[in-house]
C-alpha cells in the first residue's frame, strides 16, 4: 500500500476508536464530530480490509485484526509524537501535568514522599489524582485518561509497563480500647468472629476480601467502604476492625488512637506497583516522572 495515499489523521482516529471502542467517545477524544469519526471508520475498514470494530449487545468490540494492529498503531503514533516534540526535557522549566490513578490510602502514603522532591526538581510540574482501584485504574490507562496508576494489580498485558514500588503485609487495626485485638496475632477463627469493615470499590477489593469470601456468612462484615482512610476513622470508638497494609499504619492521623494486630494466618504480601501505558516509553517527561516516583518510593 502507498503510504502517501493514507491520511495520518485516520491513524489518530483509529487509535481513539481502539482505545474507546465507542464512536462518540472517540470523537470527543480527537475533537471531531461523531459523523466524521463514523466516516473515518468506514475508510479505515476499507484500508485494512477488516471491520475492525463489531457492534454487539455489549457494545463495540475489536476484531482479531484490530487487536493485532492496536499496539503497532500506538507505538507508531508515539514515535511520531516523540519526533515532533522537543525531547530535551528540562524539569526546572517544564509545565507538564501528570494524572495518577490511585486509592486514597496510596495517595496519602506516596505523595508526601514524592512531592518534596518534585517541588525541588520541577517546581512548575503539576499533578492530579483520580481515585481509582486496580480494575478502574487499568481501564483509565487504556482509555488514556491517566498517565500512571499506583496500586495492587494482577499481571498486566504487554501494553503496560510496570515497576514494583514496595511490598507490604496486611495488619488488622481497631480502636485502642478494642480488647479483641490487644492480645497478639489473630487466628483466622478469631478474626472471623470480630465485627469488621471491608474495603471494596465496584469490582475491586483487597486481598483479605478473597480470603473472607471462602468463609461465607461467618465473616461478620458490618460495613463496606471504598475509602481506606474513611474505614480507619470509622473503627474509632467502636468494636469494629479493618485490615490495611502495614506501611499505611504510620500514615494514620492520631496513630495513638489505634491498636494494631498482626494476622496469625497465611496471607500473601501486597505488592504495590507503578504501571503505565508503554506508548509513553519514549516520552522524556514521562520517563523522568516514573524514575522520580520509583526512587522516592524505594527510599521510604
Amino acid at each position: 500500500m502507498n503510504l502517501a495515499s493514507i491520511d495520518l489523521n485516520l491513524m489518530t482516529v483509529l487509535d481513539a476508536l481502539l482505545q474507546e471502542q465507542h464512536v462518540s467517545r472517540a470523537a470527543a477524544r480527537v475533537g471531531r464530530s461523531q459523523p466524521a469519526v463514523s466516516s473515518a471508520l468506514g475508510r479505515l475498514r476499507e484500508i485494512f480490509g477488516d471491520p475492525l470494530l463489531v457492534r454487539t449487545q455489549q457494545g463495540m468490540i475489536p476484531t482479531a485484526r484490530a487487536k493485532e494492529i492496536r499496539p503497532l498503531v500506538e507505538a507508531a503514533l508515539e514515535q511520531l509524537r516523540a519526533a515532533l516534540n522537543d525531547q530535551q526535557f528540562d524539569p526546572l522549566t517544564s509545565t507538564r501535568h501528570f494524572v495518577i490513578a490511585q486509592a486514597d490510602v496510596s495517595a496519602a502514603h506516596f505523595l508526601p514522599r514524592i512531592l518534596p522532591e518534585l517541588r525541588r526538581q520541577a517546581p512548575h510540574v503539576t499533578i492530579s489524582v483520580v481515585e481509582a482501584w486496580s480494575n478502574e485504574a487499568v481501564e483509565a490507562l487504556q482509555r488514556g485518561q491517566v498517565d500512571f496508576a499506583i496500586g495492587v494489580f494482577a499481571p498486566q498485558q504487554e501494553e503496560f509497563g510496570s515497576k514494583p514500588l514496595v511490598q507490604m503485609k496486611e495488619v488488622c487495626i481497631g480502636d485502642a480500647a478494642n480488647a479483641a485485638i490487644n492480645n497478639g496475632p489473630l487466628s483466622f477463627e478469631a478474626f472471623l468472629r470480630i465485627p469488621k469493615i471491608i474495603l471494596e470499590r465496584r469490582d475491586s477489593g483487597t486481598v483479605i476480601n478473597s480470603v473472607l469470601s471462602t468463609a461465607g456468612h461467618g465473616s461478620n462484615v458490618v460495613l463496606r467502604l471504598p475509602q481506606f482512610l474513611g474505614a480507619a476513622r470509622a473503627v474509632l470508638g467502636t468494636d469494629l476492625v479493618v485490615v490495611i497494609p502495614d506501611a499505611m499504619v504510620e500514615d494514620l492521623p492520631d496513630r495513638d488512637l489505634y491498636s494494631v494486630a498482626s494476622l496469625g494466618f497465611q496471607m500473601p504480601e501486597v505488592q504495590v506497583s507503578l504501571i503505565w501505558n508503554r506508548r509513553y516509553n519514549v516520552d522524556a517527561a514521562h520517563s523522568w516522572f516514573r524514575e522520580l516516583t520509583c526512587r522516592c518510593a524505594v527510599a521510604i
